[in-house]
């Protein structure tokens, strides 16, 4: 959590009050709409207490020389990629020294969505794909509308013209469905 620069109130309800109270916000709480920020200073602020400095061109992307290799960590809001010869050095020295719990610490298989595998056939490069994505996609499609999407080799009919479309407009809980499978989608085509 980072440390927000002001004192911010809010108004809670507790199971155990009758009524909402005032609550003293005194760390960034998810949720918060400057919380996002305030985690990110909270970061950049480690990172340059540790040796780090963040790239000129993408300010998410840290770099540090230790000597015998480049060390590089990137940041997408709250997930971190972290490259080097001693991964356990960066966790290790980050939870102790300045209060970071990392997850799915390891090697790198899945991120933002996108698989990663090395390819030992191409050398041990590796390799970026949606496979677990666009299954989850498709399950979250299916758990909505009850059904598969049909299969298509285009992404429209070839005799479709949805300018003279009639068809009703969507009530709420399906302009809810329609923007929660777009923004998957478009999620899939940021990723590649």
């Amino acid at each position: 959590m980072g440390k927000i620069l002001k004192p911010a109130w809010l108004y809670k309800s507790c199971p155990f009050l009758p009524q909402k109270r005032p609550v003293l916000v005194v760390k960034a709480l998810y949720g918060i709409k400057s919380s996002k920020v305030r985690w990110h200073d909270r970061f950049a602020d480690a990172m340059r207490d540790d040796g780090w400095f963040p790239c000129k061109a993408e300010p998410d992307l840290w770099l540090k020389d230790v000597g015998d290799h480049d060390e590089i960590t990137s940041l997408y809001v709250d997930d971190t990629l972290y490259s080097s010869k001693n991964p356990s050095d960066f966790t290790d020295r980050f939870d102790n020294k300045h209060n970071f719990k990392f997850k799915h610490v390891g090697e790198l298989d899945y991120f933002l969505g996108a698989n990663i595998e090395r390819n030992e056939k191409a050398g041990g490069k590796l390799t970026f794909g949606l496979r677990t994505y666009i299954a989850k996609i498709l399950e979250n499609y299916q758990r909505m509308l009850g059904e598969l999407p049909k299969h298509s080799k285009c992404p429209m009919e070839p005799e479709d013209h949805p300018e003279i479309d009639q068809s009703l407009l969507l009530a709420e809980e399906g302009i809810k469905k329609y923007q929660s499978i777009m923004g998957m989608l478009q999620w899939a085509v940021t990723l590649g």
